[in-house]
């Protein structure tokens, strides 16, 4: 046992050993000054991301010499944050030397001295670049399926498991002037006996996973409409499924279908009259 406890004292006064270890790492590591931002101590990750040289990284401040004004700013406020809380996580774009910013996502803890007064700061810093394409290829995604359905002449519409709609597209705010329908019971959007059929109907297409159905909706004028609706059922890990709906507005050919039979009948009685 104390064989061991020497051997870890002897590692740690290894100073060739701890620079291999900290040149070993994917993420970059800097030791710097908490009052004068010196840099003391950064291992190969970090110059070889940044592409300055240890004679040039030794000349720098950080984080002054490192990031953009914004991104000061950012950090000025959350050096103050470690102070009182001895370490957090922050994420800045790692201005290198040939101009390039890499997004980075740092853990940073605080080294105080002995008489509990802040020192040191050790910054950890992770390349989070692919992360953050793959955040905007989503977010790029997302948006045009948004445009999307904001776009398509139906009704679009996402209900919780009580009925009460979480998302509405433009169309229906547009036929329905229902935008004050999100997060209401569905109760206090439309006539009861109407009400209580649709909360009916989400119920059965949640539990069979889909139900197409033929709805008469007022809309915004007080108009009675006809639709199509398709329901849906969208299942989230670990939280309560939700309802998604498509709704297309089938008024014009019902009362073409009423028309027609109408004309038929008329037709049937004119030829009976002859």
């Amino acid at each position: 046992m104390k064989n061991d406890k020497l051997d870890q004292r002897n590692i740690w006064k290894d100073k060739e050993l701890i620079k291999q270890a900290l040149d070993a790492q994917i993420d970059t590591f800097f030791l710097f000054e908490y009052k004068t931002g010196k840099v003391l101590l950064w291992n190969k990750c970090f110059s070889e991301i940044t592409g300055y040289s240890d004679e040039e990284i030794s000349q720098m401040k950080a984080p002054d010499s490192y990031y953009g004004k914004a991104d000061l700013i950012k950090t000025s406020n959350f050096i103050k944050k470690i102070v009182i809380n001895g370490s957090g996580k922050i994420e800045l774009d790692l201005k290198c030397k040939d101009g390039k910013k890499v997004p980075t996502e740092y853990n940073v803890s605080l080294i105080k001295d002995n008489v509990s007064k802040p020192k040191y700061l050790i910054s950890v810093g992770r390349n989070i670049t692919e992360r953050k394409d793959h955040e905007l290829a989503l977010k790029e995604s997302e948006d045009k399926f948004m445009q999307f359905i904001d776009t398509v002449p139906a009704i679009a519409f996402i209900k919780d498991s009580n009925s009460k709609a979480v998302y509405i597209n433009n169309y229906m705010d547009e036929v329905l002037g229902n935008k004050e329908w999100l997060n209401k019971p569905l109760k206090e959007c439309v006539p009861p006996e109407i009400a209580e059929q649709m909360i009916k109907d989400d119920k059965e297409a949640l539990e069979k996973k889909y139900k197409k159905i033929i709805e008469h909706v007022p809309d915004k004028l007080g108009r009675i409409k006809i639709f199509e609706t398709h329901k849906f059922r969208i299942d989230i890990r670990k939280k309560e499924p939700l309802l998604g709906g498509i709704a297309i507005d089938i008024t014009a050919q019902q009362h073409n279908v009423l028309l027609t039979k109408y004309l038929c009948l008329l037709h049937l009685d004119l030829l009976t009259l002859t």
